[in-house]
């Protein structure tokens, strides 16, 4: 039982991840704008945030979905979605942001809800701790039993 649902939130959560890049491959004008909303970034390093992330995120994705490096992807992916929780939320607080521009409009999983979007955020988030906590492989990080 445990296995199947710790599958289940790999494949979920990969294919999430692999979902919301294609559309930012595929129409990086768009995200452009959504990464200009933020106004976190400095102007001279939008274009690259623009080009290099979304294929972070097909990678990151399709690593879980392989079960490739598990716990290192997992713990990459708590840290993208931390950032991009936080970046939202402020954004939301201050009024500066209208939408996450996680997703393009025409997407399934696309919202403008602000609470809708931080729930899944926080969701998203749990799954990612939870593949964490619960792959059996070792990180740089953890420490080495003799």
């Amino acid at each position: 039982m445990k296995e199947s649902i710790i599958t289940f939130a790999r494949i979920v959560l990969g294919g999430i991840f692999i979902y919301a890049s294609i559309d930012k491959i595929a129409f990086p004008g768009e995200f452009t704008k959504a990464v200009q909303a933020y106004s976190i970034i400095p102007e001279f390093l939008i274009n690259p945030v623009v080009i290099i992330l979304p294929w972070i995120e097909l990678i990151a994705g399709i690593f879980l979905v392989a079960g490739i490096l598990l716990k290192q992807t997992a713990l990459f992916i708590s840290f993208l979605i931390i950032i991009f929780f936080i970046n939202t939320t402020i954004g939301f607080i201050t009024g500066t942001l209208q939408e996450c521009g996680c997703f393009s409009k025409s997407q399934i999983l696309y919202t403008n809800n602000k609470t809708l979007t931080v729930f899944r955020d926080l969701l998203l988030f749990m799954m990612s701790v939870l593949l964490y906590l619960s792959s059996k492989t070792k990180t740089c990080w953890s420490k080495r039993r003799a």
